[in-house]
């Protein structure tokens, strides 16, 4: 077997790589501005993860979605330079985080207000690309874990994407509720039941 490499890509390896290992080269990745490369970047190295939280009370099981880029090739420095970089260009929220594999860090996204920020930006470009769905649809991404979803906590329940909003709207009637509880020397956790949410 031949692979033959074109002279363009050859010349292109000295930017990306020093001594066979991969590099953040800044003065490229200044000009890495378009969503293509936010596009490219994710649908190489990153992954829509969804964590689930179950409320008793409502029957409901909250959908958390987060993603992460697996940079673990990049150096904790380095991921926070990709993480700057991002973040200013795309008004993104990227944080390193640990991770026992590679160089010990990668980048991630832990609202879902952020998730769909990103989601929204690289839009126009992934919608071309219906394979890659399960990492751009987060419905779609659920959709395919309902079945486990209601074996784990029932066949009934009720499935929601959470929402940073969900956790912060609280009725009149609950603060008021809260305060009372409160002050008649209730805990946390049974204001919680009270109120019917899970903290």
């Amino acid at each position: 077997m031949r692979s033959p490499s074109h002279p363009y890509f050859k010349n292109l390896h000295p930017l990306f790589y020093s001594n066979n290992t991969k590099i953040i080269n800044k003065e490229l990745l200044d000009k890495c501005t378009h969503p293509i490369f936010l596009t490219s970047l994710y649908l190489d190295d990153g992954s829509l993860t969804i964590s689930y939280n179950f409320n008793k009370n409502s029957n409901t099981v909250y959908c958390h979605p987060s993603i992460i880029l697996y940079t673990l090739n990049f150096t904790h420095s380095e991921n926070k330079t990709l993480a700057r970089h991002l973040n200013k260009t795309f008004k993104t929220n990227f944080v390193v985080s640990g991770h026992p594999d590679g160089h010990q860090s990668l980048l991630k996204l832990n609202k879902a207000s952020e998730v769909e920020l990103l989601l929204g930006t690289i839009k126009p470009i992934s919608k071309e690309i219906p394979s890659m769905e399960y990492k751009t649809n987060i419905s779609k991404n659920i959709e395919l874990k309902k079945d486990h979803l209601r074996q784990k906590y029932g066949k009934n329940i009720i499935i929601k994407i959470s929402s940073s909003k969900r956790r912060n709207e609280y009725t009149q009637n609950e603060i008021d509720k809260i305060i009372l509880l409160k002050r008649n020397k209730y805990t946390d956790k049974n204001i919680a039941n009270e109120l019917g949410r899970n903290y």
